[in-house]
């Protein structure tokens, strides 16, 4: 196996970038995209439904 090091630095570069992003979007997701017992509950219902309705 050949391993270039003359990328390494740019491949660290890319996974703090990547890393950056991924906390940005945590962030935006325990803001805003919280459910709860209830939501979950309502989206499992209509879920079951198509389920069903697509198995006729």
């Amino acid at each position: 196996m050949d391993v270039d090091t003359h990328q390494l630095s740019l491949a660290q570069q890319v996974l703090e970038r990547q890393r950056g992003h991924g906390r940005a979007i945590a962030e935006h997701l325990e803001t805003y995209a919280r459910l709860n017992a209830g939501e979950l509950g309502a989206y499992r219902y209509a879920d079951d439904a198509v389920g069903r309705a697509w198995s006729l």
